[in-house]
């Protein structure tokens, strides 16, 4: 998955050279993108643009559940029910994962050394993986990626959906189609290039951050299928795993009006959590 904090630098660069060159009048607009999962209940959720930030929100709510601040490339997870929230970043994760390496591989010599001293019984043990498995537990969650790898692989031709035209992506998995779901770009959309632009940064983002394994780890990923560094637009309608169900997404409406900045602040009586890792 290619790093999108490449991405994150040309769009600040463009951005400020818009704004000290010309006048940009309309080169982004607060947008909110009302989607619907499973047509058979009311469920929807929102997706919210407001400059350089993106928030997740449930249908009919301003209380995010997800956001993500472009300009400092991190995820922050709000926990209402806890009242507390937790940031992480691409980079927080390939550190977190450095971290957790170097603890499989201190456990792994310090196993090695008590193997030394055990009856063959208990070595024999530990070589079935029983003694193993009892250890590692508490260190499940941490960077598991997939084990086989996602290729997403898009339609050559175009079709309609809900009046936008899109084009099919099929996600293939182990031989098999494990997410289907059709995009739009910009112009069909009807959004500001840099709105459009935003959200699609919003997508590689969460999709790098999943691959780091940040979404076995306790975090709710978007409600969205799977993007790709190969998929060019955002989806209008999906068939993909959303916490290990099935689930179908369907875009339903587009609003382009002023967002209350107040949306994105963590509320302050909220307190930060932080990923737990082990002692070294």
């Amino acid at each position: 998955m290619q790093s999108f904090q490449g991405i994150v630098m040309f769009r600040r660069t463009f951005f400020v050279f818009c704004v000290l060159y010309f006048s940009c009048p309309q080169s982004f607009a607060d947008t909110r993108l009302v989607y619907q999962q499973n047509v058979d209940t009311n469920d929807t959720f929102e997706l919210i643009v407001k400059g350089s930030k993106v928030g997740v929100a449930d249908g009919g709510s301003d209380q995010l559940n997800l956001l993500f601040d472009e300009s400092t490339a991190t995820f922050t997870f709000i926990d209402h029910a806890y009242r507390q929230y937790t940031q992480i970043s691409e980079q927080k994760m390939i550190d977190v994962n450095k971290r957790m390496q170097e603890k499989m591989k201190q456990m792994q010599a310090n196993l090695d050394e008590q193997l030394k001293t055990m009856t063959p019984e208990q070595q024999a043990m530990v070589k079935q993986g029983k003694m193993g498995m009892r250890m590692m537990p508490g260190m499940r969650g941490f960077g598991v990626a997939d084990a086989q790898p996602k290729n997403h692989i898009p339609s050559m031709l175009n079709t309609r959906v809900n009046d936008y035209q899109c084009r099919r992506v099929d996600t293939f998995q182990g031989g098999q189609v494990v997410q289907s779901q059709c995009v739009a770009e910009q112009k069909s959309l009807g959004l500001t290039r840099f709105d459009y632009d935003m959200i699609l940064v919003f997508l590689r983002a969460t999709a790098s951050l999943a691959q780091q394994g940040a979404f076995s780890m306790g975090f709710t990923a978007p409600p969205l299928p799977e993007a790709g560094k190969n998929i060019n637009g955002i989806p209008i309608q999906a068939k993909h795993e959303v916490a290990g169900h099935q689930v179908s997404t369907s875009l339903i409406d587009i609003f382009q009006a002023a967002v209350d900045a107040a949306i994105f602040e963590i509320p302050e009586n909220y307190i930060q959590a932080e990923i737990p890792l082990p002692a070294m």
